[in-house]
């Protein structure tokens, strides 16, 4: 019954994930539209790339892998848990927001080194940052409501707030103009729609909770070690993140452009790790964190689904860029380079719906140290491939970097998840074996498929593929999933 119920639940947030992202790309071919690769662009994605970063924290469900042990742990007493969460690390946040808003331009500095060469992309960038910081700490009070919301099993609403933000920022796009005024709307509508989404997230959680007033409780064991944990948790879950992180800062010393080129790509990278690896994730855990819960058959939805996304993704990418993004000011030089960037990301999507999946097994038992170290090897590879690779390849090799880091962090949690809690038994070797050769069988679909030039013949690719992977899989007999066969 609750392997039922968990699954129900990520199909659910998986469909809310997805209609969120299908939103999100029209937003993304609006922007390419109306502003290409532009230096505007760049300036918004960097004053963006901060509190997107929490923002992805939250649609991830990473705030909720941090919490959620300890409001199950303390059930009867969650309102005054959340009372001292939010008088305690709102507090920082307001200090954190407060210090992006008078130091914008020596954060910009920071987070695109780049742009000290550049005085007018330095000056537009700091000017927009002062309007999206708000946002940063909006969005991680709202991750703080949406955890107790899932600890509860309610996951539609925070699974839809996302939902939110693109509708608005479309909107803003098809009414706003072009050039810098454009960038300045949507910068301001960030913001406002973090308040927006705040105060939503917040009333529910108040319909199942009593209030209580915020207050500061650093003295308290439980707020201390979610103060302490939180960071490693971050870093341990959306390590992916923090590497798009990462690329971007590199890419700021490149050519006018790159910054966009990975951003575009980025985009549809995110896709299937939101719509396979946060979905089971995020409803996984408020199962795995109560009860001794054996669970294992959801990671062969990294083999299932994950390695299907990396061959679409890798071998449609040239098509899917064109489809998607070249209308407007979006140049032929910025197809070649966002479908090569495209590419070199989409070989880790395995990988990163993989971490995903298996360090939710670790928080659930409050094992944070192993994942966080990983992660940090991980981050150490991603930033030293990136100083070797920005040379040769430029924007791609950075996205490169981060595919090779990824990979490097799976085969390290991987590897332990499966030596020390769970075997690979011959029933579970033969099971994989088939879901490859259904994956042989879409790569030979796509082969003679590939070169769509329209929307309708890209859809039609995609659909029928996904049809003969679906009746690849089902002439392999792989479904349905027991636990004995995965486990």
């Amino acid at each position: 019954m609750r392997n039922s119920s968990a699954f129900k639940s990520s199909l659910f947030v998986g469909l809310l994930t997805f209609i969120s992202r299908i939103l999100g790309f029209t937003r993304d071919i609006l922007l390419a539209y109306f502003l290409g690769a532009t230096m505007m662009l760049d300036a918004f994605i960097i004053a963006f790339k901060l509190p997107n970063l929490f923002r992805r924290v939250y649609a991830e469900g990473v705030l909720a892998q941090a919490l959620i042990p300890k409001i199950n742990k303390n059930q009867k007493d969650n309102s005054i848990l959340l009372a001292q969460i939010l008088g305690s690390l709102g507090s920082l946040l307001v200090c954190c927001v407060l210090g992006l808003i008078i130091f914008s331009p020596m954060v910009v500095m920071l987070l695109a080194p780049g742009f000290i060469h550049q005085p007018a992309k330095l000056h537009l960038a700091g000017q927009l940052l002062r309007m999206t910081a708000p946002y940063l700490g909006l969005i991680v009070l709202t991750g703080i409501y949406a955890a107790f919301l899932n600890a509860k099993k309610q996951f539609a609403l925070p699974a839809a707030l996302p939902i939110m933000l693109n509708l608005i920022l479309i909107i803003i796009l098809l009414t706003m103009g072009t050039g810098q005024r454009l960038v300045y709307w949507l910068a301001i509508s960030v913001s406002i729609v973090g308040v927006i989404q705040l105060s939503v997230v917040a009333l529910a959680t108040y319909t199942q909770l009593p209030w209580q007033w915020p207050n500061l409780a650093w003295h308290h064991s439980d707020i201390r070690q979610i103060a302490i944990g939180l960071l490693p948790t971050i870093i341990a879950v959306s390590v992916v993140y923090i590497g798009f992180f990462i690329d971007t800062l590199f890419a700021s010393t490149l050519a006018t452009g790159s910054i966009s080129w990975l951003y575009y790509s980025e985009r549809l990278i995110i896709l299937p790790i939101s719509l396979i690896g946060a979905a089971v994730a995020t409803t996984l855990l408020p199962y795995l964190s109560k009860a001794t819960y054996k669970q294992n058959s959801s990671i062969a939805v990294v083999f299932l689904l994950g390695l299907p996304a990396m061959i679409g993704l890798v071998m449609l990418a040239r098509p899917i860029v064109t489809v998607l993004y070249y209308h407007g000011a979006f140049t032929h030089a910025d197809l070649v380079m966002t479908w090569a960037c495209l590419r070199a990301f989409a070989f880790g999507i395995p990988a990163f719906i993989a971490v995903k999946i298996i360090a939710t097994y670790y928080f659930a038992e409050h094992e944070i140290k192993y994942p966080f170290i990983c992660a940090s090897i991980a981050i150490f590879v991603n930033i030293l491939l990136n100083v070797i690779l920005i040379k040769t390849f430029a924007a791609p090799g950075l996205a490169l970097a981060t595919t090779v880091a990824g990979w490097l962090n799976a085969v390290l949690l991987g590897g332990h998840y499966f030596c020390k809690k769970a075997k690979i038994t011959i029933a579970q070797t033969k099971w994989l074996l088939k879901c490859l050769c259904a994956n042989l069988v879409l790569i030979a679909i796509l082969y003679f498929t590939k070169d769509s030039k329209s929307v309708l013949q890209l859809a039609i690719t995609i659909i029928g593929a996904m049809i003969v992977y679906a009746v690849a899989l089902y002439v392999l007999r792989i479904f349905p999933i027991n636990e004995s066969k995965v486990d």
